[in-house]
């Protein structure tokens, strides 16, 4: 027992660190979120383009133009218990925006993002 116990008190002392991943794209194509924020009613395609870049793909619906722009992408965080066991938590994030055209210009635009992360303790 006492070697139980001077082993956790041994591992304590390593204590713990976290090693943040980096988010990198693994789907669709990468854009840049607060660029993509900053598209508004009224802009033209080709001023989208000089500040998102090319859409993932273009379609037509009735008398509009649909432009989509999708990117999903992962991370992956490391945490070593006890200075030795790795514990690695992945974080996987998708987003699809939808940009509606009517007359070469941007009338609606849709954002969808969802989130995938590792459960804490106690969730």
């Amino acid at each position: 027992m006492k070697k139980i116990a001077l082993l956790l008190f041994a591992m304590s002392l390593i204590g713990c660190s976290h090693v943040p991943g980096v988010f990198r794209t693994v789907d669709g194509t990468a854009f840049d979120l607060e660029r993509m924020e900053q598209i508004q009613p009224g802009m033209t395609s080709e001023a989208v383009f000089r500040l998102v870049g090319r859409p993932v793909s273009i379609s037509e619906e009735g008398s509009r133009i649909v432009h989509r722009y999708y990117m999903v992408r992962e991370k992956t965080d490391t945490d070593r218990v006890a200075g030795i066991v790795p514990i690695r938590k992945k974080t996987t994030e998708m987003y699809e925006v939808l940009l509606n055209y009517e007359n070469g210009v941007v009338t609606r635009k849709q954002l969808t993002r969802s989130v995938e992360k590792p459960k804490e303790k106690g969730e």
